[in-house]
C-alpha cells in the first residue's frame, strides 16, 4: 500500500506541474503580471470547482504551483524550449545554401528570398532588418 500512495502523489504531483505549465503559457499569451495566477486564477478555480464539483476537488488545486516566481520560470523555460526547437529546425533545414562566390545584394537577397517562400513564411510580418554594423545592402 505504500508503493500504490507514492505512486498516486506521484501522478497528482505530474498532473499539478503540467497544469502549471499551461495556466503559465495562458499568463504568457496574455501578456498579464506573473502573479495573477496566485492572486486571481487559482482562486477563481477553486471557487468555480467548490461550487461545480465540491470541495474536495478544490482542495485539490492547492498542489498546482502558481507562484509569481514559480510562473516567471516555467515562462523562462517554454521560451528556451521553443528557441531551441526553432533553431533545431533551422540547423536542420536543408534550405540553407553556401553564399555563391561572389556575393552581391541581388544574389543574398535571392537567396533569403527563396528561404521565405519556400518556408512559408510572410515577407508581409518581416517588421526590420539588424545588421551587424557593416553598411547594409537592404
Amino acid at each position: 500500500t505504500g508503493k500504490k500512495k507514492v505512486e498516486v502523489y506521484s501522478t497528482v504531483n505530474m498532473k499539478a506541474t503540467e497544469a502549471s505549465y499551461l495556466v503559465s503559457l495562458r499568463i504568457a499569451k496574455a501578456g498579464k503580471l506573473h502573479n495573477i495566477g496566485e492572486k486571481l486564477l487559482l482562486p477563481a478555480a477553486k471557487d468555480m470547482c467548490t461550487v461545480m464539483i465540491g470541495e474536495k476537488a478544490a482542495s485539490q488545486l492547492d498542489m498546482v504551483p502558481l507562484s509569481n516566481d514559480t510562473v516567471s520560470r516555467r515562462i523562462v523555460e517554454m521560451a528556451a524550449d521553443v528557441k531551441e526547437q526553432l533553431l533545431g529546425s533551422v540547423c536542420q533545414s536543408p534550405c540553407f545554401c553556401p553564399f555563391p562566390t561572389r556575393a552581391t545584394d541581388k544574389e543574398l537577397f535571392k537567396l533569403l528570398n527563396s528561404f521565405v517562400q519556400d518556408t512559408g513564411l510572410d515577407w508581409g510580418r518581416c517588421c526590420g532588418i539588424c545588421s551587424d554594423g557593416a553598411r547594409s545592402m537592404t
